[in-house]
């Protein structure tokens, strides 16, 4: 079998953003999955808008979140049931989304893994790896079908990277021998799901619409929360200690039991199709690499549910380390351009996983005397909750000035037509790096060699501005000239994970720009760009 490019071990959200963008950039891709099939229920609920965007670039996007809505907000309860902290979401992100969505994952795997499929991404369902070597060439990988002892049911892979998507117990992460770190933090909830099967009375302060969520934070294990899954679907969660067995607890007599005793439901209201313990806990891998074999999604990283950005770090890392290794496989870029991949996101994570933590344990004290001063101090207003962590990457490829706060920053995503196409930007043009200069034709500016290397590397060159012209697009919705406006730019070369690698204060700094950005992509590439070039 002719070597793939890059085999990805396991097939949750990671996994699936990792084959269908990696696949979509022309590489051959093979997933090893140890379950015969995709999960088909949920585990998380909410998803930001920027990882909404990473769907639209791995997905059908419309179809992946054709059951959800604009998550409003989220209510913190005291025992005594009264609101102690509202937290307001109803705003839409930089990336062109709302910032908190709700939604039904298996929608968003099935559209992720149609795209794999269908840019021809091979993937072996109800196989697991069992062992893999690798060398200065590649990587060789032993799979067995799951449960099978039968020598028959085994097969050997190579590709030049492997890359360990496959959960926090990640086989691919032991047999690297990567330690992880973390704290002693631990809980536990037992998530009951259910479908509503009528409008549902007000209860704890919800509205009809149930576009928000509640956080009753009661002492001494009392603790419950109401989360919306999509818009048909609800999770009831209840505070479980971590370190007990909970079976009397987790059948669906015990569920409908505990609804109608905390929330007054009944049979009539709901209907529980899955009841479940998911305990967590904080832990990062002290590396997320080991020569041709790299960790992401859980593999590398795990958290607390809190912040709801356990799968939103997952596609992160898909993204981020999708588009390094399509230039390193395709020549444009030394291997060195993997190691920031840890660099930038590293960082970023190791602040969720931290505040993420906080939160939980600020939200869940068991302590009543701890959670009663907790609660005053809310109500009078002398302390808040952990802020929510910066998305930004502050070191990795990026070219940073003193007082330059866009650069490392998400990229705007704004509604543009051009060529009789209007859309989301990334829909009328395509998912990849962008220089996006406000109102001109920047095209004219740049010479031959940089027009060349940002072919090469699938750069979409384009001005917008309040009128389509030739090389400009229609700011429909003025989000860019907001955003220019904002940070008093002209100009700015995003990367395709969406943050700003540089930005430009006249438009004659865009060759410069590109200069630098093919400076820190640097490798082999000057080779492939002058081959490019000589072919056209």
């Amino acid at each position: 079998m002719e070597p793939f490019d890059v085999i990805v071990s396991g097939y949750g959200p990671t996994g699936q953003a990792f084959a269908s963008l990696l696949s979509r950039l022309g590489h051959r891709v093979c997933v090893i999955e140890r379950w015969p099939s995709l999960y088909g229920l949920p585990r998380l609920c909410t998803i930001d808008g920027e990882s909404a965007r990473i769907v639209q670039a791995a997905g059908n996007v419309d179809e992946a979140l054709r059951d959800s809505h604009q998550l409003k907000r989220t209510l913190l309860l005291n025992e005594d049931e009264q609101l102690i902290l509202k937290m307001d979401h109803d705003r839409m992100a930089i990336s062109g989304y709302p910032s908190h969505i709700s939604m039904y994952q298996p929608h968003i795997e099935d559209a992720m893994d149609a795209a794999a499929r269908q840019h021809g991404a091979t993937i072996y369902q109800g196989w697991e790896v069992q062992s893999w070597t690798q060398d200065e060439n590649g990587v060789t990988v032993e799979a067995r079908q799951t449960g099978s002892i039968d020598p028959a049911d085994t097969m050997t892979l190579q590709a030049k990277y492997l890359i360990g998507a496959d959960g926090a117990r990640s086989a691919v992460r032991e047999s690297a021998g990567i330690m992880r770190d973390g704290s002693d933090f631990r809980s536990a909830w037992i998530c009951v799901d259910a479908v509503r099967k009528r409008t549902l009375p007000k209860f704890w302060g919800l509205s009809e619409d149930m576009r928000e969520s509640v956080i009753m934070a009661a002492p001494e294990g009392r603790a419950f929360a109401v989360i919306p899954i999509g818009d048909r679907r609800l999770r009831f969660e209840f505070y479980a200690d971590p370190a007990s067995t909970h079976d009397e607890r987790m059948g669906f007599d015990a569920g409908y039991e505990v609804l109608e005793r905390v929330h007054g439901l009944t049979r009539d209201d709901v209907e529980i199709y899955r009841s479940v313990l998911f305990p967590f806990e904080s832990r990062l891998a002290r590396t997320w690499q080991k020569g041709r074999v790299l960790l992401a999604g859980d593999a590398a990283h795990t958290m607390t549910p809190f912040l709801a950005q356990g799968a939103c770090s997952g596609l992160r890392d898909a993204v981020n380390l999708s588009w390094k290794l399509d230039l390193v496989l395709r020549g444009l870029s030394d291997p060195s351009l993997l190691d920031m991949y840890f660099v930038e996101r590293y960082p970023q994570v190791r602040e969720v996983v931290t505040v993420s933590e906080q939160i939980g344990a600020w939200a869940m004290e068991l302590d009543p005397v701890k959670a009663r001063t907790r609660d005053k101090q809310l109500l009078d207003g002398a302390v808040l909750p952990p802020p929510p962590p910066a998305a930004d990457i502050d070191d990795g490829v990026l070219f940073k000035q003193p007082n330059e706060s866009a650069v490392g920053q998400l990229a705007p995503q704004g509604r543009v037509s051009f060529g009789g196409r209007e859309g989301k930007f990334d829909d009328v043009f395509s998912w990849g790096f962008q220089l996006i200069v406000r109102d001109a034709d920047v095209r004219a500016t740049l010479s031959d060699e940089d027009r060349a290397f940002l072919e090469a590397i699938h750069c979409t060159v384009i001005g917008v501005g309040a009128m389509e012209s030739d090389g400009v697009a229609a700011d429909i919705d003025g989000s860019y000239a907001a955003y220019f406006d904002e940070h008093h730019i002209v100009g700015m070369i995003a990367r395709p994970d969406f943050y700003v690698f540089g930005i430009m204060h006249e438009l004659d700094d865009a060759a410069f720009l590109v200069g630098e950005l093919r400076r820190q992509l640097s490798g082999s590439h000057e080779r492939a760009v002058h081959e490019a070039a000589h072919a056209s």
